[in-house]
């Protein structure tokens, strides 16, 4: 073997080292659960929105933040909502100001109003 050729398996095999000893640094710390743990909304590809869970008969929890985008999308959506007895129709966008009462940090329990042919009408958060 010529020279060069030492030279670059040399330096695959330090890089190798190197990289497995970071890996294992990042596991030891505890860097790995952590990544994860920021990682997973990404990886996921999706967030959590009304219309993903149109018709789920469990019950689900929203934040003030997903319900006014909720609100927000009212339109596209296609279906009324009421918010704290406060009904939205889906046929009319709602003023900038409806949406400052909703509150952001509030959790909010949706259910789901049917029709006797069981589409949904009507989306209850409260």
């Amino acid at each position: 073997m010529d020279n060069s050729t030492k030279s670059m398996l040399w330096l695959a095999v330090q890089l190798f080292l190197f990289g497995t000893a970071c890996l294992a640094a990042l596991y030891l710390s505890g860097g790995i659960q952590k990544v994860n743990q920021l990682s997973e909304p990404v990886m996921q590809g999706q967030k959590q929105s009304v219309q993903q869970y149109i018709g789920i008969s469990e019950p689900l929890t929203y934040t003030g933040a997903q319900v006014r985008q909720s609100i927000a999308q009212i339109q596209e959506i296609g279906v009324d909502m009421q918010i704290d007895h406060v009904l939205y129709p889906h046929a009319v966008k709602p003023e900038p100001s409806a949406l400052l009462r909703i509150e952001v940090n509030r959790t909010y329990q949706v259910t789901y109003q049917t029709n006797p042919h069981g589409e949904v009408v009507t989306i209850l958060f409260s």
